[in-house]
């Protein structure tokens, strides 16, 4: 019982939760801030790191007091879209690379349908507890798993798991 009244705060603040998982994702998704310091650009990625701090705290000065923890959330996104775009663009005008790619997208579709559709139906069906999380979690990890499996030469996980393998070797 005390599981169950422990998690109720927090099963109340779902809608940012779910924004916030949303974020996150697509955030780690697109690390190009790296290949920007990689380039030599430090300078700029310290720029776009400080825009996206001044937007951060602009907009939760904004939108917290009317609309709460949803607020810091929407005002985290946007300085993390910033924190991806600004890298994006600059490093495709300095090197014409671009991170974009149709892999990419299904990927990231892949991630919204299986934890973001899956949750709100879920949610829906059963509503916000401790168990329909659970179930939410189960579900969309085994999805996502299907997908990357399915993705696997297209987004060239055979590099990666090539690369965990040599650093573990030796």
């Amino acid at each position: 019982m005390a599981l169950v009244t422990s998690a109720a705060p927090l099963l109340s603040q779902a809608p940012a939760v779910s924004v916030r998982v949303v974020v996150t994702v697509v955030h780690d998704a697109a690390p190009v801030d790296v290949a920007l310091v990689q380039m030599g650009r430090s300078s700029l990625s310290l720029f776009n790191q400080t825009v996206a701090l001044i937007i951060n705290i602009a907009l939760c000065a904004i939108l917290i007091p009317p609309y709460g923890l949803l607020g810091a959330a929407i005002a985290r996104i946007l300085a993390l879209q910033w924190n991806n775009l600004a890298p994006a663009l600059q490093v495709y005008r300095r090197a014409h690379l671009h991170p974009i790619s149709r892999t990419a997208f299904a990927i990231g579709g892949a991630a919204v349908l299986c934890f973001g559709a899956t949750g709100l139906a879920v949610r829906a069906t059963y509503g916000a507890t401790l168990s329909s999380l659970v179930e939410v979690l189960v579900i969309g990890a085994f999805a996502y798993f299907t997908v990357l499996v399915i993705f696997r030469r297209s987004a060239h996980f055979d590099v990666l798991i090539d690369g965990i393998l040599r650093r573990h070797r030796g």
